[in-house]
């Protein structure tokens, strides 16, 4: 814990000389903000929080000569640190349970809160939101377009205002309703209703219609529901977001519930899930390498043992930076860019314990 506070003290340090508003950015000093802001960091310094603490460790009972004794007494290197891997792995359950624990923090976002809003569902829908607001669900300038199988138009908004809610989907208001020959069928707003209903025309305005691209109905509504229509805004909301920003819950939100899960824009979002569900894994993984590098004879003295360190270190973040940016273009699964730089790190100490057998 001292070492993990001796790394977010640092940042948090730079952090606030170069941009206070970062952490901060209501202007004012608070506990929620300067927790979201560190939660961000914690599948980065977590692994190396447990890898320099365990160095430490090891260089301090080599140098008071309590290593020596304890293999002196016929105790074998997993015997003497079989009291460190067991505290390692209640820290790595905790670092898991806090990686993926929902806080709930009062974002503040009074300014962000009205955005302009783009929404895209495969080849069928598309909509426009002048401004939305993700407080009350609720857009104006709204315009949406509807299409056939063939790219085909079926129907077109457009109304001032449009809100959105769980249970009843969709309302328009204020606005013009546009539609067009699809399938046999024309859609019309019914009579006396606020929905639209869809029309078999005659023989003869069949026959116009399909030929012609201007709408077959034409009408203003002031309020209109269409149960067709039920796409939900909260997954393109969050993808406005950076994913450092959103919590474990809204990652899960987002990626599952995302029409398109292979649009590229969601790639640096799986990104992010793997990587905090990583973050357990990896302090274990931190701790064996400080421990395996401590007890190594290539790092005989306290200078060695941390010139091996600060070059591994270098490595795996350089290595991991390279498979970040393949996995949030999609050039590779991003699950698996999350992996590897692990897997490497195990390959690594592998071949450290190895190479120190046979020395």
């Amino acid at each position: 814990m001292g070492t993990l506070f001796f790394l977010i003290s640092t940042i948090f340090l730079f952090t606030l000389v170069e941009d206070f508003g970062q952490i901060f950015p209501s202007g004012h000093f608070h506990f929620s903000d300067f927790l979201d802001w560190g939660l961000q960091y914690l599948p980065w310094l977590l692994p190396l929080s447990s890898l320099l603490a365990s160095l430490f460790s090891m260089a301090f009972v080599k140098r008071r000569g309590e290593w020596t004794a304890l293999l002196a007494n016929g105790l074998s290197p997993l015997q003497s640190l079989s009291g460190v891997l067991l505290v390692g792995v209640f820290v790595s359950l905790f670092c898991g349970w806090v990686s993926d624990k929902e806080w709930h923090i009062n974002h503040r976002q009074a300014e962000s809160d009205i955005k302009p809003l783009r929404i895209k569902v495969g080849k069928e829908r598309l909509w426009y939101f002048r401004k939305f607001s993700e407080s009350k669900m609720q857009g104006s300038g709204v315009q949406l377009f509807c299409y056939g199988e063939k790219g085909e138009d079926v129907f077109r908004i457009r109304a001032d205002k449009a809100s959105w809610t769980a249970d009843g989907g969709w309302t328009f208001s204020d606005g013009r309703f546009f539609g067009f020959y699809a399938k046999g069928q024309l859609p019309v707003i019914g009579k006396g209703k606020n929905t639209i209903t869809w029309e078999k025309p005659d023989v003869k305005s069949s026959v116009f219609l399909e030929s012609s691209k201007s709408p077959g109905f034409n009408q203003k509504f002031s309020k209109l529901k269409i149960p067709e229509v039920d796409d939900d805004p909260k997954p393109h909301l969050l993808l406005q977001e950076k994913p450092k920003s959103l919590s474990p819950a809204a990652l899960n939100r987002l990626v599952e519930n995302f029409p398109n899960q292979q649009a590229i824009e969601l790639a640096p979002f799986k990104l992010r899930k793997a990587q905090l569900w990583w973050t357990a894994p990896a302090c274990m993984i931190g701790l064996l390498a400080g421990l395996g590098v401590g007890m190594s004879r290539f790092s005989s003295t306290n200078g060695k043992s941390a010139g091996i360190a600060m070059l591994g270190s270098i490595a795996f973040y350089a290595v991991r930076i390279l498979f970040d940016s393949l996995g949030e273009k999609m050039l590779l699964s991003p699950d698996l860019a999350a992996a590897i730089p692990y897997l490497f790190a195990l390959i690594a100490l592998a071949g450290l314990w190895i190479s120190d057998q046979r020395k």
